[in-house]
């Protein structure tokens, strides 16, 4: 599991960043590291959804090809709105708390993820499972979601770490024990060598 972690400053608290493709269980990873490591979720797409779902409606099926259209259009006026409106938000509500943002995929969003210490983590799934998970939810499986600029970025990306996520929620939680513990022994290590 472990790659190679980048330098994190061991008097700050544990921030990361998890990307995947979608239905990769980016959510759950969050969900677990929140219920079980103490750690706040944030989100760039947070206010997207928010705005997106404001002004169209919502639905009860995900409406992902509004979320990744508006959050591009956006983007076209401001390629860091929602970057600008994630790091506002942390320093205004948890600006001393370990942190997982659960949506990384754009290239400016990973830019500053690394400048501000998250270690990048990457959740990997088969994509027939992803597919089907899709499917589970009532989402459809369509080449041009599939294949979406937002689904692109990611083979630039270089993570500190990659979890596997083709079993159930139990091997995904213990995965992310292992992955915490790997993360805090390298701090101690440094921390140590530091001294």
């Amino acid at each position: 599991m472990p790659d190679k972690q980048r330098n994190q400053p061991t008097n700050q608290p544990i921030r990361i960043a998890i990307y995947a493709p979608m239905r990769s269980g980016k959510s759950e990873a969050a969900r677990l590291l929140a219920a079980h490591h103490g750690f706040v979720r944030r989100s760039f797409g947070c206010l997207l959804k928010m705005y997106a779902e404001a002004l169209f409606g919502s639905s009860d099926v995900k409406p992902r090809a509004l979320y990744q259209h508006f959050g591009q259009l956006c983007r076209q006026i401001d390629p860091d709105v929602w970057v600008r409106h994630l790091a506002d938000n942390i320093t205004a509500t948890c600006p001393d708390d370990p942190i997982v943002i659960d949506d990384l995929r754009q290239p400016n969003e990973y830019a500053w993820a690394r400048a501000n210490g998250f270690v990048i983590v990457k959740v990997e799934c088969h994509a027939d499972t992803r597919k089907a998970r899709l499917e589970a939810l009532g989402e459809p499986v369509d080449d041009v979601l599939l294949t979406h600029e937002t689904e692109s970025h990611f083979a630039d990306f270089e993570p500190d770490y990659v979890i596997p996520n083709d079993g159930d929620t139990v091997d995904l939680r213990a995965n992310i024990a292992m992955l915490i513990a790997d993360i805090e022994s390298k701090r101690l290590t440094e921390s140590d060598g530091n001294t």
